[in-house]
């Protein structure tokens, strides 16, 4: 049996192709974005809004909320900047948020931080976020990395905070194929383990469900909201 390949072969893999195919990928995007009611990201994204506490238009701080994966922005970060909240940008594509940069309305790039590089790396302070969502990137983290990352990110979040992300169904700790031609890594732990995995973290589950994408020729995501309990402050799950 083959050694298992390390995780920067697999990063630098995915973060050649994504800034390969940055162009591609925005002009792919903004056109699935013209049916907004029928993406799932969509849904998960306004079942985030609705959880946050209702503020006044003169509140000192806006809801800060950080994007995982965020690509050139469309259509996440954009939905929630015009709900009036900071968007927090993440992507291990430098390529990809310069893309964002230009991309997204200009006067609400003021609501905009960029936070460029791995997801597994960042530093955030503990209790700050409003909440935090991650639509197709998780997975393209090695399957250990995913199980602390999500430890990280409830430590990151408010009590009664809630974060919305999808992961693959399919359980395999290295899976290498391609994506337009070009090399592309993924990992999984399955339904089951996705929900072990959340659990485990301290998150309560609010919704889940498999969701077959059509224009990813059929494969299946498991979409979930989970919720940092009222109560539970930084409970040390950074490791």
């Amino acid at each position: 049996m083959s050694s298992s390949p390390s995780s920067t072969e697999a990063k630098q893999t995915v973060l050649e192709t994504y800034n390969a195919l940055a162009p591609w990928y925005l002009t792919w995007i903004t056109s699935q974005s013209t049916h907004p009611k029928t993406d799932p990201r969509t849904t998960y994204t306004t079942l985030l809004l609705s959880s946050l506490p209702t503020t006044s238009p003169k509140a000192p701080q806006l809801p800060q909320i950080l994007d995982l994966g965020s690509g050139p922005g469309i259509p996440t970060a954009a939905h929630l900047l015009r709900a009036g909240a900071h968007v927090l940008l993440n992507d291990l594509s430098p390529t990809q948020l310069s893309l964002a940069a230009s991309s997204l309305p200009p006067h609400l790039l003021a609501n905009t931080t960029f936070l460029p590089g791995d997801a597994a790396a960042l530093a955030v302070p503990p209790n700050s976020l409003s909440g935090a969502v991650s639509f197709f990137a998780l997975f393209h983290l090695p399957r250990a990395e995913q199980a602390a990352l999500l430890r990280k990110v409830h430590g990151w979040l408010r009590p009664g905070a809630v974060f919305v992300f999808n992961l693959g169904t399919v359980e395999g700790e290295e899976v290498w194929g391609e994506m337009m031609g070009r090399g592309m890594f993924w990992s999984g732990w399955g339904v089951e383990g996705n929900r072990g995995m959340v659990v485990g973290a301290g998150f309560e589950v609010l919704r889940e469900e498999v969701l077959t994408s059509e224009v990813d020729e059929g494969v299946k995501f498991w979409w979930c909201a989970a919720r940092k309990a009222v109560g539970q402050g930084d409970r040390k799950r950074e490791g």
